[in-house]
């Protein structure tokens, strides 16, 4: 059987880095083209027997792209395919979007994530010396979640720092298609890759002091714009607070 070759982008992290992993272990051998080289990636090509090439290129510079490719073929000449003005794709794109999300026509190609996501929880017990007591990761966002559809867990109550800065730790997974909302797994940072690092300090509601706890309950939402909101609705008020963040970059 002849080898087979493949040409992958953005094959550093997210969507591209899986389905690098998936090729290497088929036998393939992959050139992946991203910003940034992925040792880890480079690690399991070479415990694989696989072959891998990384080549740190950013693909908007479409001629240095092209002449990396041209002599990686052998002097070979790539030939750049005629396009529309990419300067004007996204605003076009977005302006049709809006036409048929107000009008009701159209053909609405659905989107949905590419992973499941988890918010860390801090484990609940004493801190003893020397034992890290591990991180569990809840999920809020199943994979394959359509943008513009929100979860929540109504029958689940949280406690939030409030009035000082916290962390916030957000995981993510490509093979656990099968987790719903509510899920929690018990060591995260062992079973999940980690996405995303907030810290911030969200205000202290009205009565309350600096660096209480406060009980919430979640909601989260993934827009149009492939943001993931995450809102906590203080159960004793209507205050709330919202973090976000990317989930088409991840």
């Amino acid at each position: 059987m002849k080898p087979s070759l493949t040409l992958l982008t953005g094959a550093s992290r997210g969507m591209g880095l899986a389905m690098a992993r998936q090729l290497l272990a088929a036998g393939r051998t992959v050139v992946g083209l991203s910003r940034q080289v992925n040792h880890a990636l480079a690690d399991e090509a070479a415990a694989r027997g696989a072959t891998l090439l990384q080549w740190p290129t950013d693909l908007a510079d479409a001629p240095a792209a092209a002449a990396q490719l041209g002599r990686w073929l052998g002097g070979q000449t790539p030939r750049e395919l005629d396009g529309a003005d990419l300067d004007l794709a996204v605003a076009r794109g977005a302006a049709c979007y809006a036409r048929n999300a107000l009008s009701g026509k159209g053909i609405r190609i659905r989107a949905g994530t590419a992973r499941s996501y988890y918010l860390g929880l801090e484990s609940t017990g004493p801190a003893v010396p020397g034992i890290r007591r591990p991180v569990r990761g809840l999920c809020v966002v199943p994979q394959g979640l359509e943008e513009g559809s929100a979860v929540e867990l109504p029958d689940r109550e949280f406690g939030l720092v409030t009035g000082q800065r916290a962390e916030f730790r957000f995981f993510g997974s490509t093979v656990r298609a099968g987790d719903k909302p509510g899920v929690i797994i018990p060591d995260a940072e062992a079973t999940l890759e980690e996405t995303s690092r907030l810290e911030v300090e969200l205000p202290a509601p009205k009565g309350e002091t600096p660096g209480s706890v406060v009980p919430v309950k979640l909601q989260a939402r993934v827009t149009e714009l492939g943001t993931l909101e995450l809102w906590m609705q203080h159960t004793a008020s209507d205050h709330r607070w919202k973090l976000e963040f990317g989930v088409r970059t991840q």
